[in-house]
């Protein structure tokens, strides 16, 4: 019964977690960022590896002296973390969208990584998160792009189809689950003029991912992209580090099963 409530509740109100979220953080002043507790940092340092700048991957040099909110933070100082999605952004990127919205922001790794690498380029950040804002915002300054980084904490249907130029938007999407309340064409009409790259999280339902193939298959082409294995030898800044401290530097610390929709326009 729980599982059936959440389902329909992130299907018809998913802006209902995101006040969710943002009430637990503000009343009971709970830490959402994932902090290492792992030993990750002690290993970035014995291995000489700084631990405020990317050092590979698409946003190599950026900035990044913040924690890393519900997400490994040394896979992203190396430039591994979600690998899988590399050429998918290239791709997308090279169409020249006008405006990146990204639902579920955290701390800004892709906002702020894609404002950096794209000179011209608008990001609107969501996430309801008080860390999340307060990162990001870190984050934005420490890369100079806090004039073309935009923060949202709550995000209605109507807000979002507003925000959303067509065919010249990006959507990034990590939101939870919400993503089947959001991504909804009924809802977002607009969503049918724009490009989209989102996590799917059929651990909160089975059926996330094959209701939002059907939404989208009539106006775009869709691809499914498997979370892969990591071999650190493929990365240069760890490919001469033992095995053991390799594996544990790229570990994502994420389920098996992650898959992603590359949601392309067809008339690209």
């Amino acid at each position: 019964m729980k599982k059936k409530l959440r389902f329909f509740l992130l299907n018809h109100f998913p802006q209902f977690f995101s006040l969710k979220l943002y009430w637990t953080e503000k009343l009971r002043g709970g830490n959402s960022s994932q902090l290492e507790k792992d030993g990750s940092e002690t290993l970035l340092i014995e291995s000489n590896i700084p631990l405020n700048v990317v050092q590979d991957g698409i946003f190599e040099g950026l900035k990044y002296d913040v924690p890393s909110i519900c997400s490994a933070r040394a896979p992203k100082i190396i430039g591994s973390y979600e690998a899988e999605l590399t050429a998918s952004l290239l791709q997308l990127m090279a169409l020249n969208p006008k405006r990146v919205i990204n639902i579920g922001s955290a701390e800004g790794y892709y906002a702020v990584g894609l404002a950096y690498k794209y000179i011209n380029l608008e990001v609107i950040a969501v996430d309801p998160s008080i860390q999340a804002e307060k990162y990001l915002k870190q984050l934005s300054i420490q890369n100079n792009v806090q004039d073309r980084v935009k923060f949202i904490r709550y995000l209605s249907f109507d807000a979002l189809d507003k925000l959303i130029i067509k065919s010249q938007t990006l959507l990034l999407v990590d939101c939870e689950g919400s993503e089947i309340g959001y991504l909804n064409p009924q809802r977002v009409p607009n969503l049918k003029y724009c490009n989209i790259l989102v996590e799917t999280h059929d651990f909160v339902h089975p059926s996330i991912t094959q209701n939002l193939i059907g939404r989208f298959e009539k106006t775009h082409t869709i691809e499914t992209i498997s979370q892969q294995n990591r071999d650190h030898r493929n990365f240069p800044i760890t490919a001469n580090l033992t095995v053991d401290i390799g594996s544990k530097l790229i570990n994502e610390k994420r389920p098996s099963s992650i898959q992603w929709l590359l949601i392309m326009l067809k008339a690209y």
